[in-house]
């Protein structure tokens, strides 16, 4: 498992069918709309697995893939209530899973849920080029007319 960026594009597509997405987007579109919201639940539970003890990445878009399902869950339920022309998308089974990643949330938030470290390559620090003795090689300078063959 690893961490993933989640967008706006991704969220309807994991969030909702073919035929929801346009009255989605037109309901919630806008700069306060699904934007803002997406960026505040990302943070909740970014925030959630870091306040755990767990390490997080640096990025600041990207949610644990054991927490998206549930991330994605919320939000929906969220954006349904928030917008009174969505109230037709709202189901109980919708209503039960934003229920069960409230739980998840709170479990992450107090430890009792194991969250996936980041990847190895988002989470550790890139090597510098440098010298064996520490300082900076020389620059290079390939032109044309000073390399051979070309």
């Amino acid at each position: 498992m690893s961490w993933r960026t989640l967008s706006e594009a991704q969220f309807l597509l994991e969030g909702f069918n073919a035929d929801e997405r346009t009255s989605v987007e037109s309901a919630a579109g806008g700069d306060e709309g699904l934007t803002e919201l997406l960026a505040t639940a990302i943070a909740e539970w970014r925030g959630a697995v870091a306040a755990s003890g767990n390490e997080v990445d640096s990025t600041a878009d990207t949610v644990p893939d054991t927490c998206r399902v549930y991330l994605v869950a919320r939000l929906r339920w969220q954006l349904l209530l928030k917008f009174p022309e969505l109230k037709t998308f709202q189901t109980e089974v919708r209503e039960k899973a934003a229920q069960a990643a409230e739980e998840k949330l709170q479990r992450v938030l107090q430890g009792k849920d194991p969250v996936e470290t980041p990847d190895e390559e988002s989470s550790r620090p890139r090597p510098s080029i440098k010298t064996i003795d520490g300082e900076d090689p020389p620059p290079r300078l390939f032109t044309k007319t000073t390399e051979d063959g070309l």
